[in-house]
């Protein structure tokens, strides 16, 4: 009970309440530096997206300079008489003189529709059939410029890509085709020459997901797939767009994703990757630096707050609490002070004081009219004292409440067996009210009644006068018992007198 007390209290304290406004006040602050935080990341993301599109906008025109070369050699190369005749080794001797101009071809040949090979650059160690490969069927289906997949030359045991084109008769039918496997170290070599920022990557990969080139680090991850990464089948669907995930190597990524031009759709893509990380390092940074100024401020303002509040609101506040209790506690001469304060703390103490010093002279008064109730009450009670007839005061039901000295010497009781006891009980010793009895009669009347009583030798006039509120209810009476005995004697004293002189008259008149 006392510790939750005391958290109410330290919640609903001054200072609390003046540190929360701080914190509210710096509040929107925060709110600001977070929304200028997700705004820079927001411009940086896009500037990321458009560089990453233009980087691959421009590995993809670099590549596709390179590809259509290569589809123009092999369209000169199937007007050749020595292919259209499948002269093996004509055919051969131009392919080599053709290997040496463009030493970046890994392999350079001619097969026959059947896919045996009839044809070579490089001298054949034994007999290559290329019916299985991608790029052989692609040609025959297609009829067409084809591109393979990613695979290892049987003649020079290097991985390759090989590109197709067939070699039409004059009915229609493939009489022969012409090849060419790029090398993929010279394909590599090529993509190191576009300039690229610091951590990014340039990818290019086959259909099957496996990567043909890359930058950096071409000889960790040539022949390695990409298949597994997230974002694969979403190249796959979509063909050419954007992507944030990590790569192959667990580096989270901008992607931006396209294919091959001049190429069956969907045969080679080219992604260029460029790291948010350390993009956003700099906007983290920046935000890290805010909130840290912001925290540095918030302290020093709550810092200030304290100080300053302690000095001008809580130490006045507490003089004033202060000053309270001690009035609370009876020091009505308690003085908060702070005369020197202005504004509305000096305005409550000046308000302070004045009902202070209101307040003590109230006391004053009030104990200069007790004094004087006191000493009316003790002329009173000597006047009610000095009464020779018994006087009490009793409530609506006849119990005494209070009584003089006569009463006490009339009754002969003491006065602790009078206040507090009903009237037939002190006056006659009975458990109920008698018959005739005047306070039965006055609360039926609610006026003055009287009788005469004896008790013993004496002879007792009691009178009830009611008393009366506003309203006409009864609220008490005034018991009044006067002792006339010696009234009474004379009275008897006189009857038989007036009797004996009564008497004697008669006689007087018989004689």
């Amino acid at each position: 009970m006392g510790d939750k007390s005391i958290k109410r209290f330290y919640f609903s304290s001054l200072r609390s309440r003046l540190i929360l406004i701080i914190l509210l006040t710096l509040f929107p602050i925060f709110l600001l530096i977070l929304y200028n935080f997700y705004e820079q990341r927001r411009l940086a993301f896009r500037e990321i997206q458009t560089n990453t599109l233009h980087l691959t906008q421009f590995a993809v025109k670099h590549q596709g300079q390179l590809i259509e070369g290569t589809r123009h050699l092999l369209i000169a190369l199937l007007k050749l008489s020595q292919i259209r005749q499948t002269d093996s080794i004509g055919c051969s001797s131009l392919f080599a003189e053709i290997r040496k101009e463009y030493p970046h071809y890994g392999s350079i040949g001619a097969s026959k529709p059947n896919g045996d090979m009839f044809c070579s650059g490089y001298p054949m160690i034994r007999p290559v059939n290329s019916s299985e490969q991608v790029w052989f069927q692609d040609t025959i289906r297609t009829q067409n410029f084809s591109v393979g997949v990613y695979q290892i030359s049987r003649i020079r045991d290097k991985p390759v890509i090989v590109f197709g084109y067939p070699v039409i008769d004059e009915t229609g039918k493939i009489k022969a085709l012409v090849w060419a496997g790029m090398d993929l170290a010279w394909l590599n070599q090529s993509i190191a020459k576009i300039d690229l920022p610091e951590g990014a990557t340039l990818v290019v990969f086959d259909r099957d997901g496996t990567i043909l080139a890359r930058r950096p680090d071409p000889e960790k991850w040539v022949g390695q797939s990409i298949q597994k990464v997230s974002y694969f089948k979403t190249i796959l669907d979509k063909g050419r767009g954007t992507v944030e995930a990590p790569g192959v190597d667990g580096i989270k990524r901008l992607y931006a994703f396209t294919t091959l031009e001049g190429l069956p759709e969907g045969s080679l893509y080219v992604k260029v990757g460029i790291p948010t990380q350390r993009a956003y390092a700099y906007i983290g940074k920046a935000l890290m630096r805010n909130l840290t100024l912001l925290g540095l401020i918030g302290v020093l303002s709550l810092a200030v707050s304290w100080f300053i509040s302690t000095f001008t609101i809580l130490k006045p506040v507490s003089a004033l609490i202060e000053a309270s209790r001690r009035m609370a506690a009876g020091d009505l001469g308690s003085r908060a002070g702070l005369s020197h304060h202005k504004g509305e703390i000096g305005q409550l103490a000046q308000v302070f004081n004045e009902m202070g010093e209101s307040l003590q002279k109230q006391e004053n008064n009030r104990k200069r009219a007790e004094e004087a109730l006191r000493e009316s009450g003790r002329q009173w009670s000597r006047t009610f004292d000095a009464i020779n007839d018994s006087v009490c005061l009793i409530d609506p039901d006849g119990r005494l409440l209070k009584h003089n000295q006569a009463t006490q010497r009339l009754l002969g009781k003491a006065a602790s067996e009078l206040n507090g006891h009903f009237c037939f009980e002190v006056v006659h010793g009975s458990s109920q009210p008698i018959a005739g009895c005047p306070i039965v009669r006055m609360k039926e009347t609610n006026r003055r009644e009287s009788t005469i009583i004896q008790l013993g030798d004496q002879w007792l006039q009691v009178t009830v006068d009611p008393i009366l509120n506003d309203d006409q209810q009864l609220e008490g009476a005034v018991h009044i018992i006067a002792d006339i005995t010696e009234r009474k004697r004379a009275e008897e004293r006189i009857f038989r007198l007036n009797r004996l002189y009564t008497s004697s008259l008669k006689r007087r008149e018989v004689l």
